[in-house]
């Protein structure tokens, strides 16, 4: 009987083949970007919520006797977004990032003095 006279692979092709993948790994991962993706994900989740209070003040303004928005309050305290949880959201979203959305608050009287306001969800 005769031998064949390959037997396997030589050290060389496994190295060339070895670093063929590990370029094609690098170009994959340049092209993907995990840490944009990962930006873009949040991005889209804090649009979404924005959507969810929007929808959420309209249907509160249109089912309110009274056609207001709800009044000025902070966490802990009625009014404010915090009274949307009672007829329109379940809870009032948070940042993907850090967990606290703040909006701003000019009264509609004319003066200059705005409050910015804190949305913490529980």
């Amino acid at each position: 009987m005769k031998k064949s006279a390959l037997k396997g692979f030589t050290l060389i092709e496994l190295l060339i083949v070895i670093a063929i993948v590990g370029v094609l790994a690098a170009v994959v991962l340049v092209a993907l970007n995990p840490v944009e993706r990962l930006k873009q994900a949040r991005d889209s989740g804090r649009k979404s919520d924005i959507g969810q209070i929007a929808t959420a003040l309209e249907s509160y303004f249109t089912s309110n006797t009274q056609a207001r928005y709800p009044t000025l309050g902070g966490p802990g305290l009625s009014g404010g977004l915090t009274e949307l949880t009672l007829t329109d959201l379940r809870r009032l979203p948070t940042d993907p990032s850090n967990g606290t959305y703040y909006y701003t608050v000019v009264p509609a009287s004319g003066s200059l003095t705005a409050q910015t306001v804190a949305i913490y969800s529980t």
